[in-house]
């Protein structure tokens, strides 16, 4: 429903005059609700979907540090743990930009909480266990939880980065639409 607004206002500023947004207000919400059931239930498993697999995708990309783990000391592991953060960071804002109007303001609100709590549970787990089962070539002390919070950390930096500077271009047009 938030994309109908979205487009509505779009359709207002090329000129479109009142009849014409009514009617086709009416078409868009007539076609919401004249979904089939699959549709419904679709749209509804699509935001549980997108938080198994990014839940499955980030478990396995912590994973792939499990064998640098061995080899690498903590300023080189710690390198790697933001550049896997910060690129799976972007893949997730990516897709998450795309199926962003498909939901409403609380499914949006899950969407942001779950998935740093994913992130963060997530490399908590991997890392602890590689902790306890590798063994340490450097004999160093590593601190899984301190790792989990530095990948938690550039992993949510595309996400907060985007949502902010979207949020200045939305109170920008905003503004801009006030003054006019």
């Amino acid at each position: 429903m938030r994309h109908h607004l979205h487009l509505i206002s779009q359709m207002r500023d090329r000129g479109w005059d009142d009849k014409e947004l009514d009617y086709a207000r009416h078409v868009m919400s007539s076609a919401h609700t004249q979904r089939t059931s699959f549709l419904r239930f679709f749209d509804s498993s699509l935001l549980w979907a997108f938080l198994i697999i990014v839940a499955i995708g980030n478990i396995l990309a912590i994973a792939t540090i499990m064998p640098l783990l061995i080899l690498f000391s903590n300023q080189a592991i710690y390198g790697i743990l933001i550049l896997i953060g910060v690129c799976f960071g972007l893949l997730v804002e990516l897709i998450l930009r795309d199926i962003e109007h498909l939901f409403s303001g609380h499914h949006l609100f899950i969407m942001y909480v779950l998935i740093p709590f994913i992130a963060a549970s997530g490399g908590l787990i991997v890392l602890t266990y590689a902790q306890l089962h590798l063994p340490n070539v450097f004999l160093l002390e590593r601190n899984p939880l301190k790792m989990s919070i530095v990948y938690t950390i550039f992993f949510i930096a595309p996400l907060a980065i985007s949502k902010f500077f979207r949020s200045r271009k939305n109170q920008a047009e905003k503004d801009k639409k006030e003054v006019l």
